[in-house]
């Protein structure tokens, strides 16, 4: 099976929707992120789609307790 990079298709993104998923199961300090590591990691694939014409979805998760919320990244 071949895979693709985003960077190999770019030229292709324009008004593609493009269904990304990310990794924010970011720390949470006190109601906010403790530490921008993942959301670092993940900004330029966000910024090329974004570039290219592409209508980016983000798709994420956190944790697994009932607190728990994409509430403090978004």
């Amino acid at each position: 099976m071949r895979v693709l990079s985003v960077d190999s298709v770019k030229d292709q993104l324009r008004c593609v929707t493009v269904l990304v998923r990310t990794s924010f199961n970011v720390p949470i300090v006190r109601g906010a992120v403790g530490s921008t590591f993942r959301l670092d990691a993940a900004l330029p694939t966000i910024q090329l789609l974004s570039a290219h014409g592409a209508r980016t979805v983000l798709v994420s998760h956190i944790g697994d307790t009932p607190a728990a919320s994409l509430r403090p990244v978004y």
